[in-house]
């Protein structure tokens, strides 16, 4: 077990959230997405970026390697109304 694998339960409900002016930037400015696109999020951990995310795009693939990090995602997607 690394220092990493026990962090899930405190990541993301004391991590402020990334303005919603970083996923206007992500979408809008960077990648110019149009609400069709499918986009990974590689090293996703508790989904703070795929989340918000996949309210931009057709799909989200969010990877990471930690398992807790994953169920904490999914968790997330969940109460935010999204599939995991």
């Amino acid at each position: 077990m690394t220092r990493l694998s026990t962090a899930a339960p405190y990541y993301a409900p004391y991590r402020p959230p990334h303005a919603d002016a970083f996923h206007t930037v992500l979408a809008d400015r960077s990648f110019c997405l149009a609400g069709s696109q499918t986009c990974p999020d590689l090293g996703s951990g508790p989904g703070t970026i795929a989340v918000p995310l996949s309210r931009r795009v057709g799909h989200v693939y969010a990877v990471g390697p930690r398992g807790r990090h994953a169920r904490r995602g999914r968790a997330t997607g969940h109460r935010a109304g999204r599939s995991a």
